[in-house]
């Protein structure tokens, strides 16, 4: 497996931005700001692909994820999509309050999750 610098020069060869890795998961563009949205008062039904469908008429959309209850796999009603910043603005002024599934969206930035104490 190549290091992140090498895989990150290889991305960056056709002239588009480089990638930059954090640790195993995260992976950013360098050059490029991308911003996470919520989208609240999703369907049950709603899975990653619909939501990636959806917010893809606003731009390139990087991730969109609907979040689950680890217990028993359902749809806890909202997800969270990642767009580049000037996308991302206009999905949040479009998209909110759109009918999606027969539910007005709540659409705005993400905000960052508050602290908890540990679980013991």
């Amino acid at each position: 497996m190549g290091s992140a610098a090498a895989v990150a020069g290889s991305a960056n060869e056709g002239g588009g931005s480089a990638l930059r890795f954090d640790g195993l998961h995260a992976c950013t563009r360098v050059g490029s700001q991308l911003k996470k949205i919520y989208v609240g008062n999703l369907p049950w039904s709603t899975n990653d692909t619909e939501l990636r469908d959806f917010f893809s008429a606003y731009g390139e959309v990087h991730s969109a994820r609907v979040i689950t209850d680890r217990d028993t796999g359902r749809s806890r009603g909202f997800g969270f999509v990642e767009m580049e910043d000037a996308d991302a603005q206009r999905a949040i002024s479009e998209a909110n309050g759109a009918s999606f599934g027969g539910r007005n969206l709540r659409v705005n930035e993400a905000q960052p999750r508050a602290p908890r104490p540990p679980r013991w």
